[in-house]
Protein backbone atom coordinates (compact mmCIF):
# COMPACT_ATOMS: atom_id res chain seq x y z
CA UNK A 1 0.00 0.00 0.00
CA UNK A 2 1.53 3.30 -1.05
CA UNK A 3 -0.68 5.52 1.13
CA UNK A 4 -2.00 4.74 4.57
CA UNK A 5 -5.67 3.79 4.43
CA UNK A 6 -8.04 5.69 6.69
CA UNK A 7 -10.94 3.21 6.67
CA UNK A 8 -11.35 -0.56 6.79
CA UNK A 9 -12.83 -0.52 3.28
CA UNK A 10 -9.86 1.46 1.93
CA UNK A 11 -7.50 -1.06 3.55
CA UNK A 12 -9.40 -3.97 2.01
CA UNK A 13 -9.60 -2.32 -1.40
CA UNK A 14 -5.80 -2.03 -1.52
CA UNK A 15 -5.22 -5.77 -0.97
CA UNK A 16 -4.37 -8.31 -3.65
CA UNK A 17 -7.48 -10.32 -4.60
CA UNK A 18 -6.37 -13.53 -2.86
CA UNK A 19 -5.57 -11.67 0.36
CA UNK A 20 -8.81 -9.70 0.09
CA UNK A 21 -10.82 -12.93 -0.08
CA UNK A 22 -9.18 -14.22 3.11
CA UNK A 23 -9.68 -10.91 4.92
CA UNK A 24 -13.32 -10.72 3.81
CA UNK A 25 -13.91 -14.22 5.19
CA UNK A 26 -12.36 -13.30 8.54
CA UNK A 27 -14.35 -10.06 8.61
CA UNK A 28 -17.61 -11.95 8.05
CA UNK A 29 -16.74 -14.53 10.70
CA UNK A 30 -16.13 -11.89 13.36
CA UNK A 31 -19.29 -9.96 12.50
CA UNK A 32 -21.31 -13.20 12.60
CA UNK A 33 -19.77 -14.77 15.70
CA UNK A 34 -19.49 -11.64 17.87
CA UNK A 35 -22.80 -9.76 17.96
CA UNK A 36 -22.26 -6.08 18.54
CA UNK A 37 -18.70 -6.06 17.19
CA UNK A 38 -17.88 -2.75 15.52
CA UNK A 39 -15.29 -2.40 12.77
CA UNK A 40 -12.55 0.18 12.96
CA UNK A 41 -9.02 0.78 11.77
CA UNK A 42 -6.51 0.60 14.61
CA UNK A 43 -2.72 0.36 14.52
CA UNK A 44 -3.16 0.76 10.75
CA UNK A 45 -5.03 -2.55 10.33
CA UNK A 46 -8.67 -3.68 10.32
CA UNK A 47 -9.86 -4.23 13.88
CA UNK A 48 -12.97 -4.83 15.92
CA UNK A 49 -14.13 -3.36 19.20
CA UNK A 50 -16.99 -4.15 21.50
CA UNK A 51 -18.29 -1.72 24.05
CA UNK A 52 -15.58 0.68 22.92
CA UNK A 53 -12.78 -1.80 23.73
CA UNK A 54 -10.51 -3.20 21.03
CA UNK A 55 -10.39 -6.98 20.99
CA UNK A 56 -9.37 -8.18 17.50
CA UNK A 57 -6.85 -6.96 14.91
CA UNK A 58 -6.12 -8.78 11.66
CA UNK A 59 -3.84 -8.25 8.72
CA UNK A 60 -2.22 -10.05 5.82
CA UNK A 61 1.45 -10.27 5.09
CA UNK A 62 3.32 -11.85 2.19
CA UNK A 63 2.88 -15.42 3.41
CA UNK A 64 0.42 -15.31 6.30
CA UNK A 65 -2.64 -13.91 8.04
CA UNK A 66 -1.94 -12.38 11.44
CA UNK A 67 -4.46 -12.01 14.27
CA UNK A 68 -3.78 -10.10 17.50
CA UNK A 69 -3.72 -9.79 20.51
CA UNK A 70 -2.76 -13.13 22.00
CA UNK A 71 -5.03 -14.99 24.37
CA UNK A 72 -3.90 -15.14 27.99
CA UNK A 73 -1.51 -18.04 28.64
CA UNK A 74 -4.06 -19.88 30.77
CA UNK A 75 -7.00 -19.54 28.35
CA UNK A 76 -8.64 -22.92 27.57
CA UNK A 77 -8.45 -22.29 23.80
CA UNK A 78 -4.67 -21.76 23.93
CA UNK A 79 -3.77 -25.45 23.29
CA UNK A 80 -5.81 -25.49 20.05
CA UNK A 81 -4.17 -22.24 18.98
CA UNK A 82 -0.62 -23.38 19.83
CA UNK A 83 0.28 -24.57 16.29
CA UNK A 84 -0.48 -21.07 14.98
CA UNK A 85 1.09 -18.96 17.75
CA UNK A 86 4.22 -16.97 17.07
CA UNK A 87 6.86 -16.17 19.69
CA UNK A 88 4.67 -13.41 21.20
CA UNK A 89 1.54 -15.58 21.23
CA UNK A 90 -0.12 -13.75 18.33
CA UNK A 91 -1.70 -15.95 15.67
CA UNK A 92 0.05 -16.59 12.36
CA UNK A 93 -1.87 -18.60 9.75
CA UNK A 94 0.30 -19.51 6.77
CA UNK A 95 -1.30 -19.17 3.34
CA UNK A 96 0.38 -22.37 2.16
CA UNK A 97 -1.82 -24.27 4.67
CA UNK A 98 -5.58 -24.46 4.95
CA UNK A 99 -6.79 -21.60 7.11
CA UNK A 100 -8.90 -22.93 10.01
CA UNK A 101 -11.77 -20.48 9.76
CA UNK A 102 -13.89 -22.25 12.40
CA UNK A 103 -11.01 -21.95 14.84
CA UNK A 104 -10.66 -18.27 13.94
CA UNK A 105 -14.33 -17.85 14.84
CA UNK A 106 -13.67 -19.49 18.21
CA UNK A 107 -10.70 -17.17 18.66
CA UNK A 108 -12.79 -14.10 17.85
CA UNK A 109 -15.36 -15.10 20.47
CA UNK A 110 -12.62 -15.77 23.04
CA UNK A 111 -10.88 -12.46 22.36
CA UNK A 112 -14.20 -10.62 22.64
CA UNK A 113 -14.75 -12.28 26.04
CA UNK A 114 -11.23 -11.42 27.21
CA UNK A 115 -10.84 -7.90 25.89
CA UNK A 116 -14.20 -6.64 24.63
CA UNK A 117 -16.88 -5.36 26.96
CA UNK A 118 -19.58 -7.90 27.61
CA UNK A 119 -18.05 -10.50 25.27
Amino acid sequence: MSTKPTTVDAYMDALAPDHRAIMDTVRTIVITRVPGAEECLSYGVPSFRKGGKLFFHYSTFKAHLGIYPPLPADHPLRPKMAPYANEKGNMKFLFKDDIPYDLIGDLAEALAQEYGQGG
